[in-house]
C-alpha cells in the first residue's frame, strides 16, 4: 500500500469551445518590439505620444510591455505603435490557456495509451501492440537500458506548476531549477539569473501541470507506482507560468522559455497551452526563433475547439508558428481516430497523439481519458494531496 493519501479522480468532460468570431483575450497591455536595443532606449517619450505608459522592459527581442491610457483607447494605441517606423512589432499581451478541463468525480482506470492491459510487466513484453510499448522495446534494444528515457534530457513543463513531492514524480523533478515565472512584469526579471528566493515556489494547486509532468516522466519502475510515464528517467523542469485557474499571458510563457534555455543541456519545451490569433505574436516568435538557434524543440497543443486550423482566420498558437522546431500536436482517441474536440490541419498540425475521449458519458470518460499524476484537495482536511486523474485534451497529447 502507498503510504500517502492517493486520491483518484474522473473527468466529466466539458471541453471549452470558442466562437470563431470571439476576439482573442488579452491583458490590456501591448508588447512592443523595436529594431534594436538602442532604439528601445530612446523610446521613453514615444509612449506618451502614443497614449501609453511603460510597464516593463522585456528580456528579449528589444521589447517592452506598455499599457495604453484608458482615455486613449486600446485599439487606437495599438495601431499607432504598429504605424511607428521605429517599431518592429506591436501585439496584445494575449492570455494563454491550458487545453484540458478539470476532473470532478472519483474513478480510476488503466492507461490505454500505454497498452491495452495492465498485467504486471505486460507493457515491456515483445509484441505489445501500442506505440509506447514499441518505443520502450526499441529503447531497450538500442541502449541496453531497462528504464526508458534519459536524465540528461530536460523537459520544461511550462504550466500551472508541478507537485514535486508526488512519489511518482519526485525522482525526476529538477527542484533546484524550478521557478515561478508568472507575473514577471517585475523590473528585475533576468532569465539567465538563478530563480530568486521569492519565486522558488512552483507548487501546483490546479493539477494540470502535474498531470502533464506525469505523462512525460512519471517514474514507472517503483514497486508502488500508480501510473506510467513515457520517460521513466528524464529531468522535469517545473516552470509556473500560468495562474492557478489555468490561464496566463504570452509574455510569461515566452519568458519561461527564455529561462529554460538558460539552464543548459538538451532541452524540450512542453507547451500545453495556447491562444487564438490571426497573426503570430512578435515577442513569442522571436523567443521561439532563438530556441531554434539553440536546437530546442517545442511541443505544443493544437487546441480544443475541433476546427481546421489551416482554414481558420484565428489559428492556435504557439502550435501554429511555422518554425522547424515547433510541432503542433492533435489529440487522438482510443481507436486511433482524431478526437472530435481537437484542432487539425495538414500544414499547421504535424502530429497526433493520445489525448483521450471527449464523450460526456462518465462511464466512457473513465475508460478513455488519459490517466496521470494529479493533485487535489483532501475532502476532510482541505489540504492538497497526491492524486491520479483522468483528463482529456490536446494538452495531454502534447
Amino acid at each position: 500500500m502507498r503510504s500517502q493519501l492517493l486520491t483518484t479522480l474522473l473527468l466529466v468532460l466539458a471541453l471549452p469551445l470558442f466562437a470563431n468570431d470571439e476576439p482573442p483575450r488579452h491583458t490590456g497591455e501591448i508588447v512592443v518590439g523595436y529594431h534594436d536595443a538602442e532604439t528601445r532606449s530612446a523610446a521613453t517619450g514615444r509612449h506618451a505620444v502614443h497614449g501609453a505608459r511603460l510597464v516593463k522592459r522585456l528580456p528579449a527581442a528589444a521589447a517592452e510591455l506598455v499599457r495604453p491610457e484608458p482615455e486613449a483607447g486600446f485599439e487606437a494605441v495599438l495601431q499607432r505603435y504598429r504605424d511607428d517606423p521605429a517599431v518592429r512589432f506591436a501585439d496584445p499581451n494575449y492570455i494563454v490557456e491550458t487545453q484540458a478541463p478539470l476532473p470532478t468525480a472519483t474513478y480510476i482506470d488503466h492507461q490505454w495509451w500505454i497498452c491495452e492491459e495492465q498485467a504486471p510487466g505486460m507493457c515491456l513484453e515483445p509484441g505489445t501492440d501500442t506505440g509506447a510499448a514499441f518505443a520502450w522495446e526499441a529503447w531497450r534494444g538500442l541502449t541496453g537500458s531497462q528504464t526508458p528515457g534519459s536524465a540528461d534530457v530536460t523537459v520544461a513543463v511550462i504550466d500551472t506548476g508541478v507537485r514535486a513531492q508526488h512519489p511518482d514524480l519526485a525522482p525526476n523533478v529538477l527542484t533546484e531549477h524550478g521557478c515561478e515565472i508568472r507575473g514577471t512584469t517585475i523590473q528585475d526579471f533576468d532569465p539567465a539569473a538563478p530563480c530568486p528566493p521569492d519565486r522558488q515556489d512552483f507548487s501546483d494547486s490546479n493539477g494540470h501541470g502535474t498531470h502533464i509532468a506525469g505523462i512525460i516522466g512519471a517514474v514507472s519502475d517503483r514497486s508502488d507506482a500508480a501510473v506510467a510515464g513515457l520517460n521513466w528517467r528524464v529531468g522535469l523542469l517545473p516552470l509556473k507560468a500560468l495562474e492557478d485557474v489555468g490561464s496566463g499571458t504570452v509574455v510569461d510563457t515566452s519568458n519561461a522559455i527564455l529561462y529554460a534555455m538558460e539552464r543548459g543541456g538538451p532541452l524540450i519545451i512542453n507547451a500545453s497551452y495556447g491562444y487564438r490569433a490571426s497573426e503570430p505574436h512578435g515577442y513569442e516568435l522571436d523567443v521561439l526563433r532563438e530556441a531554434d538557434k539553440r536546437n530546442v524543440l517545442v511541443i505544443a497543443a493544437a487546441g480544443n475547439d475541433g476546427r481546421n486550423n489551416d482554414a481558420e482566420n484565428r489559428r492556435f498558437f504557439p502550435a501554429s508558428h511555422r518554425l522547424r522546431n515547433v510541432i503542433g500536436v492533435a489529440a487522438s482517441v482510443r481507436d486511433g481516430g482524431r478526437a472530435g474536440y481537437s484542432r487539425f490541419g495538414g500544414n499547421t498540425v504535424l502530429l497526433a497523439a493520445p489525448g483521450g475521449e471527449s464523450d460526456n458519458d462518465p462511464t466512457a470518460a473513465s475508460m478513455d481519458a488519459i490517466w496521470s499524476t494529479y493533485v487535489t484537495e483532501d475532502g476532510d482536511t482541505g489540504e492538497l494531496v497526491d492524486a491520479v486523474a483522468g483528463l482529456s485534451g490536446t494538452s495531454m497529447a502534447a
